[in-house]
C-alpha cells in the first residue's frame, strides 16, 4: 500500500480496480471498506493524489519504483498485502509464433522472477518478490 510522506506524517480497463483511500493512518491493521473513495483514470493520476496528500491507495510495486527510490512514496504495511497476481504468456492456440515472438516468450519465461527479485528486493525489506 503507497502513501506520500505527507500523508504519513498526518497520521485497469474500467480502470484496474485502483482507487485512491482518503483519511487512513500511519499502519493500516487490515484492508477494509474506506470511508471516501475517489476513482482516477491512470496510475500516474493516483501517484500524484497520494503525494498531494489525498489519501493512500493500492497500486502494483513496478508502478511506485521511482517513487519509492526518491521516497516521495512509502510503503504501508498492510496485513494481507501484497496481493499477489499471476501473469501469464498468452498468444491465440491456432498461431505459430515467428522466431523473435517465440524467443521474447521464452526469455519472459526464463528470466522475469530472477529481474523482479532483483529489481524490487530493495523496495521490500524482509518480503518475498516474486
Amino acid at each position: 500500500m503507497a502513501c506520500a510522506r505527507t500523508c504519513r506524517r498526518r497520521g485497469g480497463a474500467d480502470g484496474d480496480g485502483q482507487r485512491v483511500h482518503a483519511g487512513a493512518g500511519d499502519k493500516v491493521a487490515r484492508l477494509r471498506p474506506p470511508a471516501k473513495v475517489i476513482t482516477l483514470g491512470s496510475n500516474e493520476t493516483i501517484k500524484q493524489a497520494v503525494m498531494a496528500g489525498m489519501g493512500i491507495s493500492l497500486l502494483s510495486l513496478h508502478t511506485l519504483s521511482l517513487e519509492l527510490r526518491t521516497r516521495e512514496i512509502a510503503l504501508l504495511d498492510v496485513t494481507s498485502t501484497p496481493i499477489e497476481r499471476v501473469w501469464h504468456v498468452a498468444h491465440m492456440e491456432g498461431k505459430r509464433l515467428s522466431p523473435a515472438s517465440e524467443s521474447c516468450r521464452a526469455y519472459l519465461l526464463e528470466h522475469t522472477a530472477e529481474f523482479l527479485g532483483k529489481e524490487y528486493a530493495g523496495l521490500l525489506p524482509g518480503r518475498r518478490v516474486a
